[in-house]
């Protein structure tokens, strides 16, 4: 009997011990970090002496098709397509496919092409990417639990540069903003020309529709002639979004500072990416759709001329580490290849029922209490539609003279 209750007390004892044990370990297991999928090295970039290969985020291998009616018109978004194709093209871990039918995902962009795509498993496969400037949803009727993403560029409603809300209220299920990147195009690895203009501003101000964008090329043209400073002031071509401009681009690698704003009644400009891929100190107002990797460059509020001159006085201070900086955020995750990865794998992480804090929506910020700018008046328009040309050795040209000799002054560099 004594043996018999011996045994009956090791017997318990072991199987106390084996519940704990057990315990101890389904603890771990469900305690254990996820194993995240491993990031894969995308293709490297140079520009100004400086090379950067991209760490994706993409976690499995994708067929992708664009869908396409075949009657599209070439120029139609041709700039999003560009950047759109040059990003899939370098992805290692997409297969781009004719067929809608083999495809894993299909992206339609109903800015290209109006005919609004009847694919099988609309929820589990549709990317919609919109690029318009409106803030309409234009999802094609799909309702919200129709797709697997829909991708909005005018994201925000602005009135003169002041935020006023997101573009829908209440925000549609799976619903991001859609920002612009930059294309590979816009990079040079020549880093010998230097740095000989101090401030480079060419935005355009039209016939007062951008009274946001011309406030900032008056103030920055007003900073300049208060410190002697060099650069360029105002439009260069009439290039739109159906080319890419050599001399454009050049003029803003000869800067220290760029400076740049989008328009005052919406957001999402490919004039911010073009800024950043150029190595300049990059001077910009505030993005309030959410980025990924937002914190680039020295932000101004487009209504405030302290804050303007604010973010400049620092960009003057210290240009060229600020432009390192920047040149090094855009190569790293802002390149068409990496903002690819960023829509691909946050759809596909929505389908998987993760989060994705690349996605996530920030709390809309309250709009601020500046007042409205007064508006800019015809005779300063119409001097702002002038471009101006300072040399680093102080002569100055106008008009048409500006555009002629910043173009003979960047093709000596």
């Amino acid at each position: 009997m004594k043996r018999r209750c011996c045994w009956t007390l090791t017997w318990t004892a072991l199987a106390a011990l084996t519940v704990a044990w057990l315990f101890v370990v389904a603890h771990h297991v469900q305690n254990a970090p996820v194993q995240e999928t491993p990031m894969v090295e995308g293709p490297a970039a140079c520009a100004c002496g400086l090379c950067v290969a991209p760490r994706l985020r993409l976690a499995t291998k994708l067929r992708v098709h664009i869908f396409t009616n075949g009657r599209e018109k070439a120029e139609t978004s041709w700039r999003f397509r560009h950047l759109l194709d040059q990003g899939l093209a370098a992805h290692p871990r997409v297969e781009i496919v004719g067929r809608e039918a083999d495809a894993d995902v299909v992206l339609w962009l109903p800015q290209w092409t109006n005919r609004i795509p009847m694919i099988q498993e609309p929820r589990r496969r549709l990317i919609i990417l919109d690029e318009h400037d409106d803030r309409a949803r234009r999802d094609g009727g799909y309702g919200s639990d129709a797709y697997l993403a829909y991708y909005k560029r005018s994201f925000v409603r602005k009135t003169d540069g002041a935020f006023e809300g997101l573009f829908e209220a209440p925000l549609g299920a799976r619903t991001y903003a859609l920002p612009y990147s930059i294309s590979d195009a816009y990079l040079s690895s020549d880093a010998s020309g230097g740095r000989p203009l101090d401030i480079v501003c060419t935005l355009r101000v039209g016939q007062g529709v951008y009274p946001a964008r011309a406030r900032v090329l008056a103030w920055a043209r007003a900073y300049a002639a208060a410190r002697n400073l060099s650069g360029y002031f105002g439009e260069v071509t009439t290039s739109t979004r159906t080319a890419l401009s050599p001399h454009y681009l050049r003029l803003m690698r000869a800067a220290r500072i760029v400076v740049t704003c989008n328009p005052g009644d919406w957001e999402g400009d490919f004039r911010t990416w073009e800024a950043l891929a150029s190595g300049a100190a990059v001077v910009r107002d505030r993005l309030y759709a959410p980025t990924p990797h937002g914190g680039f460059g020295l932000v101004y509020d487009a209504r405030s001329r302290s804050s303007f001159d604010a973010a400049m006085d620092r960009a003057h201070a210290n240009a060229g580490a600020l432009g390192r900086r920047a040149l090094a955020d855009a190569l790293a995750h802002h390149r068409a290849v990496s903002r690819v990865d960023w829509l691909l794998a946050s759809a596909t992480s929505a389908a998987a029922g993760a989060t994705d804090d690349a996605r996530a929506l920030a709390p809309p910020p309250r709009p601020a209490g500046l007042p409205r700018p007064p508006p800019v008046s015809p005779e300063v328009l119409a001097d702002l539609r002038q471009p101006l040309f300072v040399r680093p050795d102080g002569r100055a040209f106008r008009g048409a003279a500006a555009r002629r000799e910043a173009g003979a002054f960047v093709g000596e560099l």
